[in-house]
């Protein structure tokens, strides 16, 4: 468990570093978060401002990418 939370930590601070050197989003994340069906946390807003957009021609990668962005917002519902 203790390999998750270093994992999470340090891709937290990799998202921040990225957060803060892309002032605009490249890509538009609304239509991104809509082609996923699995989410729970419907926190939009949280998702574009944490989260690094990304699109890949491999489906099944880019909702594995998403989904995991989703359980990453369940780990902080569980650790409250």
């Amino acid at each position: 468990m203790s390999h998750l939370r270093t994992f999470c930590s340090l891709l937290l601070v990799a998202c921040g570093l990225l957060s803060a050197a892309v002032a605009e989003p490249l890509l538009a994340p609304q239509p991104l978060l809509d082609r996923e069906t699995f989410w729970d946390n419907k926190d939009w807003d949280w998702y574009k401002a944490n989260v690094p957009f990304f699109e890949c021609p491999d489906a099944d990668i880019q909702t594995t990418y998403y989904y995991r962005w989703e359980l990453l917002t369940e780990l902080f519902v569980w650790a409250d």
